[in-house]
């Protein structure tokens, strides 16, 4: 009988050893795959970070562009200078080139590093919260009839109708006073929206000049934007004549 006990015990001890090695394994897979998880989303917010970075660049260096651009018309004089400058173009191009610096694109994002190992096996939970209560029972017996009693009043009955309208009055005197101010009237309808503002659509340097298209489509040339080459010289050669000198007799 003894040792039927002691097996018994043994088999429970070796099938608690086995759950705990299964719980185990468990563990570590699922501390592996988290961290697996944690690693590719990194990735991928480091590759979002970096096209960021890079449309912002983009951007700033098309803005930079731009503003060198106006500020060349701008510097050069003439008509299309002053309408730039009646526009305001030429002291927003200036504060651009102060606030807008060229940066630098990001570099490549670096191969995710390898899974660390698994950890060692967390302790036990704590105990759950109390459950929910159990639903009603059924209900019970009907008691036994109680006692004869004096009842409650009755409610009221209803109201009568109306009686018939009295004659009407005499006319009251005028007032002299005038009555108090009436109420504002509510508000009217609004203006129609206005006409949209005049902005540069794109500048280019072309064989003409600088060539500016506004957003209204219409265009206008702010003079050379190349330098022009020199004039070529023309060397005329004259042939110079050596007077001879004859002896004297």
């Amino acid at each position: 009988m003894s040792d039927l006990t002691t097996e018994k015990k043994n088999t429970g001890l070796k099938w608690l050893i086995a759950l705990a090695l299964v719980v185990g394994m468990i563990a570590v897979m699922v501390l592996s795959q988290a961290r697996i998880e944690a690693a590719d989303q990194a990735r991928r917010a480091a590759e979002a970070a970096q096209r960021e970075a890079e449309e912002k660049a983009a951007a700033q260096q098309a803005a930079q562009e731009q503003a060198q651009s106006v500020d060349a018309i701008c510097k050069a004089g003439g008509p299309a200078a002053d309408e730039l400058k009646r526009m305001g173009a030429c002291d927003k191009a200036a504060e651009t080139k102060q606030k807008v610096p060229t940066q630098p694109s990001a570099g490549p994002v670096g191969p995710p590093g390898p899974v660390g190992p698994g950890g060692p096996t967390g302790r036990p939970g704590q105990d759950g919260t109390s459950g929910a209560d159990g639903k009603d029972g059924a209900p019970g017996t009907d008691g036994q009839p109680g006692a004869d009693a004096t009842g409650q009043p009755g409610a009221d009955g209803q109201p009568g109708k109306d009686g018939a309208n009295g004659e009407p009055g005499a006319p009251g005197a005028d007032s002299t006073i005038p009555g108090p101010k009436g109420d504002t009237g509510d508000r009217g309808p609004a203006g129609a929206d206005g006409k949209d503002g005049r902005g540069i659509k794109s500048i280019s340097c072309t064989d003409d000049g600088w060539v500016i298209v506004f957003t209204d489509d219409t265009t206008t040339n702010a003079g050379p934007c190349r330098p022009e080459p020199a004039p070529t010289q023309t060397v005329t050669e004259t042939a110079t004549q050596t007077p001879t000198s004859q002896e004297t007799p």
